[in-house]
């Protein structure tokens, strides 16, 4: 299994071509890696590195939160998306917009604003205003895994429902001069896990939990990350697990 975690920073740009050299180095000797895990957010696309205005999902979510709020604020279909907010920061939707404000400019791991965010981002995907850019040796080498059957699996902070929408609307050169079409990708990966699903990506019962769902062991996994700090922990989290 492969797990790929993380999709827009500097220390991401060379996660899957290194992953790719470490299968081909090793498959002789692994010849039971069959699932490649990654947390979407910072190892497949060209972001430099992390604020709220070079990613263009963040700032747009910003930019629709205020009119989302009046309009929905009261609505069945968006308290999904309110509840899981403290209390204390949903007494009214000015109160709601400077908290999602604040944990949006110091990129803060809440759930609660990951799951809005996917709700957010939606529109934004389907209006074709917002897509996914991706490095362009992505796309063949997850194809080139799957073609080897390997399965794919995503463990990220953002959502489940922010990961599929970014595999979703995947940018692409169409044939027209500079014109770009998408394209869906997310029949590539066998599974989705955030930190609600799984839990938190420091914490090795999460890798268990995913292990277990996808039906697999420790040992026939390779996380791929650009997480250093979780490079240096994953090894006492999960021993058998391989992780570049």
């Amino acid at each position: 299994m492969l797990l790929l975690q993380n999709t827009h920073s500097p220390q991401s740009s060379n996660c899957l071509p290194k992953g790719a050299s470490y299968y081909r180095t090793h498959n002789s000797t692994l010849p039971r890696t069959h699932t490649l895990t990654h947390s979407h957010t910072h190892t497949n696309s060209p972001v430099s590195s992390f604020n709220p205005t070079n990613i263009p999902q963040y700032p747009y979510a910003l930019r629709i939160l205020p009119h989302t709020l009046s309009e929905h604020w009261t609505d069945p279909s968006f308290q999904p998306y309110l509840n899981p907010f403290p209390v204390a920061h949903k007494s009214s939707e000015a109160a709601l917009l400077q908290y999602v404000t604040d944990l949006t400019e110091s990129d803060t791991k809440d759930p609660a604003l990951k799951k809005l965010q996917g709700y957010l981002w939606r529109s934004g995907y389907e209006s074709g205003e917002l897509s996914t850019p991706l490095f362009a040796d992505v796309v063949p080498r997850l194809r080139e895994w799957v073609g080897l059957g390997k399965k794919l699996v995503v463990f990220s902070s953002g959502s489940v429902e922010a990961q599929r929408l970014l595999f979703h609307y995947v940018g692409v050169e169409a044939s027209g001069e500079g014109e770009k079409t998408t394209e869906d990708l997310n029949p590539l990966f066998v599974a989705n896990f955030d930190t609600m699903n799984a839990g938190p990506k420091m914490e090795a019962r999460s890798y268990v939990r995913i292990a277990v769902e996808v039906k697999v062991v420790a040992d026939e996994v390779l996380f791929l990350s650009d997480n250093v700090r979780g490079k240096i922990i994953a090894p006492f989290l999960l021993p058998r697990l391989k992780y570049i």
